[in-house]
């Protein structure tokens, strides 16, 4: 039986995993047999899809299951997975957001920092999995945007092909939104070209971008 999920979007794909391996589980891998076990049982798989968890806490042994499995992926290079070539450990919000404006997507003003002088504005780390919070200024330096009001919108890009949801949510953070309610939303094939073109400048056979509006956030 599956964990209780907190993550909605593992929660969606997960009927259709054979195998699933919770972040939290003991994994040993034993290199004299070559053996990968979850939870004292050997394992193997032919694909693999992997999210980190960043609707919970982290762990040591979350971090240590990540690193674990990224290279038991590098050392069975024949397991079929998404984004092989992306293989940059610190995230790259702000550099991604030159990235959409140099190819003519719109962008929230935005400051990496501490402070700013913008009187609607928010203020989310610069290496995710926090909630986004309503302010101008934080205690190290982070990612300070100006506020945009309207749906928060996700595209998804996988290959090329592409699914793009909405949340309705009363909540600046849906993730803190136990009544939140997703539903299908509409791209401009204009948006959905220059998303697939971020992905192929990324090396991600598979993404998903966040928008207000038309406004790309991440």
């Amino acid at each position: 039986a599956l964990p209780i999920l907190r993550d909605p979007n593992i929660s969606a794909l997960s009927p259709y995993f054979d195998l699933f391996i919770d972040q939290e589980d003991i994994l040993h891998w034993d290199l004299d047999s070559d053996t990968l076990f979850v939870n004292g049982n050997a394992v193997r798989f032919a694909s693999y899809f992997g999210r980190a968890d960043t609707f919970g806490h982290s762990t040591d042994r979350m971090a240590a299951n990540y690193f674990l499995m990224k290279n038991y992926l590098i050392a069975y290079p024949e397991i079929r997975r998404h984004n092989r070539t992306y293989e940059r450990e610190t995230p790259t919000k702000a550099s991604n957001l030159l990235l959409a404006k140099s190819i003519g997507m719109k962008i929230p003003r935005t400051v990496i920092g501490q402070q700013v002088d913008m009187a609607d504005s928010i203020v989310k780390p610069l290496t995710g999995g926090h909630y986004v919070v309503a302010g101008s200024s934080a205690n190290y330096a982070a990612i300070i945007q100006e506020r945009i009001h309207g749906p928060n919108r996700r595209l998804f890009i996988v290959g090329s092909e592409s699914f793009g949801f909405q949340v309705k949510s009363s909540e600046l953070d849906y993730r803190k939104d136990t009544a939140a309610e997703l539903q299908h939303a509409f791209f401009s094939q204009e948006l959905i070209d220059r998303s697939i073109q971020i992905a192929k400048r990324l090396g991600l056979s598979y993404t998903a971008l966040d928008f207000v509006g038309d406004y790309f956030l991440e």
